[in-house]
């Protein structure tokens, strides 16, 4: 790596600024807000980035329960086997999406797609 080189974090800000997308970072963690307009939904993403491992991972959480919800186990299995980017998953009564993969050089197309997976999923999104 040259000596003026950005770094990947760097590159994705930027091109996240361009999309008019601009993350807060907080304990290594950068969040944003995605709004859904058309089912009037905020979603809140964070992800992290290891740029030595090149490690990627993002998660939205998508529900809080106030109490421990059994009969959610059946539509997480069926989100699981239809979805080709996230992980639906229900720990500490919480309902949140997660993806993680590993990065070279295309790290803003990945974080595009994810987004744009989060708008074609607004409705399973709505109906959690």
């Amino acid at each position: 790596m040259g000596l003026f080189s950005k770094s990947s974090i760097e590159k994705l800000l930027k091109h996240l600024s361009e999309k008019n997308i601009f993350p807060e970072k907080k304990d290594n963690v950068y969040q944003f807000e995605m709004v859904v307009s058309d089912k009037n939904i905020s979603l809140y993403p964070y992800f992290f980035l290891d740029e030595e491992k090149h490690m990627f991972s993002m998660c939205i959480n998508l529900k809080k329960y106030e109490s421990k919800k059994d009969d959610i186990l059946p539509k997480i299995i069926d989100f699981n086997n239809h979805s080709r980017f996230f992980r639906l998953k229900y720990e500490g009564n919480v309902l949140y999406l997660e993806y993680n993969t590993y990065f070279k050089d295309n790290l803003n197309e990945i974080v595009d797609g994810l987004i744009e997976n989060v708008f074609m999923l607004s409705n399973e999104i709505e109906n959690f």
